[in-house]
């Protein structure tokens, strides 16, 4: 009974709880289509927010472009829509939330390979297509994007997340695109995540980048902004200042490839220092730049993460040490090809005390960064340490005991990069020794509380028993990801031995 009247919609707010549940569950949501009328309404709109999410599925544009009017239909020269296609009862393209051209184009140009392939519409219209040149085959996956585009704002939807890839072969595109932007703000008045992608390959002509100057409102929404720089293009011309200013409420900036072109855009953070309490920076050369001294203004930060980074020294993030106030950053990630060890050290000692969830990717003085976290960093709840060498197991058994008061979360991985000097067997036989140490050490300082223990090493199964008998303490363990490197992977049965005990 209780289920009948669930599903007949006489509970409304459990069912949509339910349904909201089970939102990334395609199969799920799929059966529940089928269920009766009332599950049909609440789950197509949510099946239909982010369709250029499932890959290597382009039947769904058909539907998109029934909803064409007949000036655009004519656009798609000779795409001809056959009498028993009709224009569904439902209007798919205003359930849009998250709309990201990249994906878009790659579904766009299954759609027409699948013309060309299987002919379902028009024998004339793939002949002329197979035996074009790429160009035009370029033209039509242009000119179906910009339809699919118009389509949504002519719709008058508000997304949720909006990816633009600026392209050299898409400028057209690209600046239609920002053109019914500009024209239309309420397409980005409920925005979330917006990233901005730059071809980093080639230059990229001159283009119009809406800075919403005149329409400060039109992006204030914004929570996640990510920018990818080109790596080829001065953009010192292009004017972010008002962009970014108009997102009062943005948390988050997330910047890829970044270098001293582009580090003028560091001034305009001051405009969401109020709120900005995450910067990313990933794959970024900081080389021969300036002081960044936008970071100055981030006195609220509460993550900072360098991924695949180098260059980083103490004379480019000065301004960032430099900041007065104590600086409660709680979330840290040190992945970097090169980093000053005296910025480390530096940095550590500025927000250690606030540190709880701390990522070490380095190759660089471990023993050093090793002390300094131990000398200043005392609240660490998750703990994520790779590139281990047999060097640094005392002080990382050492670190992890520092940290265990509070340790909730730990990953640790040896190190993946063969030495120039060992031949294979050498090779395997030091990730053998390092592993050993660690097994057989780790489990008797591991604490009590522990919930999430993660561990790539190369794995023996007489080490890995011993390390398992030492972890019989830890009463709190929801999740243990073992990762054996080693390609006799012979560690089942040890594991499986260990669930059923802890069972």
């Amino acid at each position: 009974m209780a289920c009948k009247k669930l599903f007949s919609g006489v509970l409304p707010e459990i069912t949509n709880y339910i349904i909201q549940f089970l939102r990334d569950h395609l199969r799920s949501l799929y059966s529940c289509v089928l269920v009766n009328r009332h599950l049909f309404w609440i789950t197509i709109p949510i099946l239909w927010e982010d369709p250029f999410y499932i890959m290597r599925n382009s039947k769904f544009l058909t539907t998109y472009l029934l909803f064409l009017n007949d000036e655009d239909k004519a656009r798609l020269k000779g795409l001809i829509f056959p009498s028993s296609f009709k224009k569904p009862l439902l209007n798919y393209p205003s359930f849009i939330k998250t709309l990201n051209q990249l994906r878009m184009q790659e579904h766009v140009t299954e759609f027409i390979e699948n013309l060309i392939d299987t002919n379902p519409l028009t024998t004339d219209f793939t002949i002329s297509l197979f035996h074009n040149e790429h160009a035009k085959l370029l033209d039509l996956l242009s000119t179906i994007c910009e339809l699919l585009f118009k389509l949504f704002i002519s719709n008058d939807i508000s997304l949720n997340s909006l990816y633009i890839k600026i392209c050299h072969s898409q400028h057209a595109l690209n600046v239609m695109i920002f053109n019914e932007i500009c024209k239309k703000p309420k397409f980005l008045s409920d925005i979330k995540y917006f990233t901005l992608d730059f071809d980093r390959s080639k230059v990229i002509p001159h283009l119009p980048i809406p800075s919403f100057e005149d329409s400060p409102s039109a992006i204030t929404s914004n929570k996640h902004f990510t920018i990818y720089f080109s790596l080829k293009e001065n953009l010192s011309e292009r004017n972010f200042k008002y962009l970014i200013k108009s997102q009062t409420q943005l948390l988050s900036l997330t910047l890829y490839t970044i270098s001293s072109k582009v580090a003028y855009l560091m001034s305009a953070l001051k405009y969401c220092s109020n709120t900005l309490t995450s910067i990313k920076f990933i794959l970024c050369n900081f080389n021969d730049m300036p002081s960044l001294n936008g970071l100055n203004y981030l006195v609220h930060l509460e993550s900072l993460q360098f991924k695949q980074c180098k260059g980083i020294t103490v004379q480019v993030f000065r301004p960032l040490l430099d900041i007065s106030t104590p600086l409660k950053i709680k979330t840290l990630t040190l992945d970097g090809l090169s980093m000053e060890i005296t910025f480390i050290q530096s940095l550590f000692q500025k927000i250690g005390s606030f540190l709880e969830n701390l990522e070490i990717k380095l190759v660089i003085e471990r023993k050093i960064i090793y002390e300094s976290i131990i000398n200043h960093c005392n609240k660490v709840q998750f703990l994520h340490i790779s590139e281990i060498e047999h060097v640094d197991i005392v002080q990382l058994f050492k670190l992890i005991t520092h940290v265990r008061k509070h340790l909730k979360y730990l990953s640790l991985q040896i190190r993946n990069h063969r030495q120039p000097c060992l031949i294979e067997s050498d090779y395997d036989d030091q990730q053998l020794r390092v592993s050993s140490m660690i097994l057989t050490n780790l489990g008797q300082i591991l604490p009590d509380t522990l919930k999430y223990l993660e561990l790539k090493l190369e794995i023996d199964p007489i080490n890995l028993k011993i390390f398992l008998d030492n972890c019989k303490h830890i009463v709190g363990l929801n999740s243990l990801l073992v990762i054996n490197k080693s390609q006799n992977d012979i560690i089942f049965d040890v594991l499986k031995e260990f669930v059923r005990e802890k069972r």
